[in-house]
């Protein structure tokens, strides 16, 4: 596997390098000699059959090589070769994308801008969309990779079409229609670690204007870390759900209902001594990655229920309107963990995220021989509570056994916005777009420590630092343009400002932080090379980073800060290489420099340091190289198609923390991962092999600093493999 996964990287960048060489020296000349249409037989970048992918980034029907943002597409038949199945499995196939996971919330980042908030506050600077809904709760975005047909993931920030906390980029996860004619199929998997996974699916016709689509999954798997304080397994999973979708033809009107239900139960999240000179008694903590020795128990569950409602109306051949109707309600409760993983009684925290949100979108979306524009008005309503309870026994000696808070906050977010293309030649085209938001947040706070004598109140809504609300509005825009060198090659250039929004630190009395903002610069090319044989898209970008928001654990508290500023710059490149109609090769890649311009602060676990100037210091979770590559053959014949893939992940080293402290360092790693695939001659039936982590890297995916402690962490998945069996009829 190390071998074949050396020569895959080797040729890669061999192939790259050509490809990047093309492209400089014969751009013109390459795009020229290129003025027919291939479209239909070139491969869009992360498409291994041949087909092309469409993509609705920009509102609107386009091919993947004629939007001017840096996207990375992939479609059902992709995820599903690919083992695409999770978050983490999706950022090791973009390039410049980090994914992490701290106390049960999702963390990824895009080009260096990410969500650096520990547990609970804010909101992701990458934002996601299930089906034009926006996940607002970071830790409710992993629920939603199931029965899935196209995953779109947008790099830069979006706030024109997208608004607010879009500066990292955008996240579009697009689910099954009903068909019109009877489709059903199901898969059964079984893996290490007791894996036992189900999934099943039915669609047809109702009538002729009235279709459906339900499916229902499941998954049952034992917990990657052994807790031998007890012998109990920690972060497993036991997860289940379904959809349903309702598709309405009446008149020029398209209705579109889709239903989801989510479940997930899990004893986790577990945190382990990561530091070798950990201040705690030997024998009550283990370095294993996978081991602990932890005195409390573990347990959590999540749940999302929700749906949408989409109306198209086609005005005219010109002119359609489009309403988006929204509601989810989700709620997410750690029981109890140990949050200090260790087997002194030091603290156990149990926590609620819950959010009831609902929101409204219309848009008007015209297109003519010349321009293209949508005009829309956007409504988010959010409630949120977050109560953080903490037993603290480790610290009765110093007359406190608890720290609790409660809070309840409310958003309400408003926007306008319009985006124009306009080509002013049959080549070259202009583009652009401005967004209004005005906001508004509050949270009322309940915060004491309890005592042997009793409670001491922090605050409470009606003490200071107890109701604290903020109002603020923000323009976000692009513009930019492109020119068609011919229907196969383009090059495009754009501003952009984003901006994602500030908030409060639910576990503190009065921590307003502020918005993060982001000036964003970046051109870039997309290139069919070789009758349609390769795909090569490239882009260099800039950004100009304000107030990045981040945490620190203070006692038992976070508190929430900004820093003043940051830059980041570095060039992204996805190539795809058809050679034959049975062989495809996928490279993608990234180099960045992302590093805070402006930024002093003192380090908990480190005090005697004093003020720290932080100038200069990695961002978190910015790897200064990442590299994605992927191979995959099929051996067709009259006994059906063998498709062999292996894919490799690598990246540098990258911190967690803002102080690039040594015990908080992921150092530079490399993956593998492989699949065999047998489809029948009338590929109805399918039956994976699959390995994930095949070199069995531990890797950590989050850093909690405590003082007194040093760092804990958590760890992604050791190696895994399995086996499934799928039908389709």
């Amino acid at each position: 596997m190390r071998i074949k996964g050396h020569m895959c990287a080797q040729r890669t960048k061999t192939i790259m390098a050509s490809c990047m060489a093309i492209a400089a020296a014969t751009f013109s000349q390459a795009a020229r000699a290129q003025e027919t249409d291939t479209a239909t037989a070139a491969v869009n970048a992360g498409q291994t059959d041949g087909t092309e992918i469409i993509v609705t980034a920009q509102k609107r029907a386009q091919s993947i090589q004629e939007v001017p943002v840096a996207i990375t597409a992939l479609g059902a038949d992709d995820l599903e070769a690919r083992g695409i199945r999770n978050l983490a499995d999706l950022a090791r196939q973009v390039p410049s994308v980090n994914f992490g996971e701290v106390a049960g919330t999702s963390q990824i980042s895009a080009r260096g801008i990410g969500l650096a908030l520990l547990t609970g506050a804010g909101e992701s600077s990458v934002a996601f969309h299930v089906d034009g809904m926006y996940i607002s709760r970071p830790s409710a975005a992993g629920l939603f990779q199931t029965d899935v047909s196209r995953i779109e993931f947008l790099r830069g920030p979006q706030g024109t079409l997208y608004g607010r906390n879009a500066t990292g980029g955008v996240v579009n996860i697009i689910t099954p229609e009903p068909t019109d004619q009877f489709k059903a199929g199901f898969r059964v998997g079984i893996g290490n670690y007791d894996l036992r996974e189900t999934s099943i699916y039915v669609s047809g016709p109702i009538s002729d204007d009235v279709r459906f689509r339900l499916s229902g999954d499941g998954l049952d798997r034992d917990g990657y870390v052994l807790n031998s304080f007890d012998g109990e397994r920690i972060d497993d999973a036991r997860r289940w759900g379904m959809r349903a979708a309702l598709d309405a033809d009446v008149g020029n009107v398209t209705a579109k209902l889709k239903f989801f239900y989510r479940r997930n139960r899990f004893k986790g999240p577990s945190y382990d001594p990561i530091d070798a000179n950990f201040p705690f008694p030997p024998g009550t903590f283990d370095l294993d990655p996978y081991r602990i020795v932890a005195n409390s128990p573990y347990g959590a569950r999540q749940r999302a229920v929700g749906g949408t409602l989409r109306l198209e109306a086609r005005v005219s051949d010109a002119i359609t309107l489009v309403s988006q109707s929204n509601y989810m309600d989700y709620k997410f409760n750690i029981d109890v963990y140990d949050g200090d993983g260790t087997a002194v009684d030091l603290f156990n925290v149990t926590r609620i995220d819950a959010s009831k949100s609902f929101s409204q979108e219309f848009n008007i979306i015209g297109e003519s021989s010349r321009a293209d524009w949508v005009i829309g008005a956007y409504y988010l309503r959010d409630r949120i509570r977050q109560d953080n309870l903490t037993a603290t026994p480790g610290f009765a000696a110093l007359g406190i056994l608890e720290t609790n808070s409660f809070s309840n906050m409310r958003v309400n977010s408003y926007s306008v916005f319009a985006d124009l293309t306009y080509k002013v030649t049959g080549a070259f085209s202009l583009f652009g777009g401005a967004r209004g938001l005005m906001e508004h947040q509050d949270i009322k706070q309940t915060a004491f420590l309890v005592t042997p004598v009793g409670n001491a109140f922090l605050c409470t809504p009606t003490t200071p630092g107890g109701f604290t609300k903020q109002d603020r509005s923000a323009v976000t825009g692009r513009f930019g343009a492109r020119y068609e060198f011919s229907d196969n090659a383009n090059i495009y250039g754009q501003y952009s400002r984003g901006y994602k929004s500030g908030g409060f630190a639910p576990s503190q009395c009065g921590n307003p932080f502020k918005p993060e903002t982001i000036n964003a610069f970046e051109v870039g090319s997309k290139n069919r090379l070789a009758d349609g044989a390769i795909d090569l898209n490239l882009s260099a970008f800039y950004y100009d980073f304000k107030n990045l928001q981040f945490e620190q654990i203070i006692f038992t508290s976070l508190f929430t800060s900004n820093a003043p500023k940051s830059e980041l710059y570095g060039i992204d490149a996805e190539l795809l290489v058809h050679p034959a109609r049975d062989f495809t090769l996928n490279v993608s890649g990234s180099l960045l420099h992302a590093r805070f311009k402006r930024l002093s602060d003192t380090d908990p676990l480190d005090p005697g340091a004093g003020l720290q100037d932080l100038a200069g210091v990695p961002l978190m979770r910015a790897p200064d190289w990442t590299l994605n590559a992927g191979a995959q053959y099929d051996l067709r014949g009259g006994f059906g198609t063998f498709t062999i893939r292996g894919d490799l992940y690598a990246t540098d080293k990258f911190s967690f923390r803002q102080f690039n402290d040594p015990g908080a360092i992921q150092p530079s790693y490399v993956t593998f991962g492989a699949s065999l695939t047998y489809r029948t001659p009338d590929e109805r039936w399918a039956l994976r092999a699959w390995v994930k982590n095949a070199n069995d890297r531990a890797v950590l995916q989050g850093v909690v600093a405590n003082p007194g402690q040093g760092h804990l962490g958590t760890y992604a998945a050791p190696r895994t493999y399995g086996l499934e069996l799928s039908a389709d009829f």
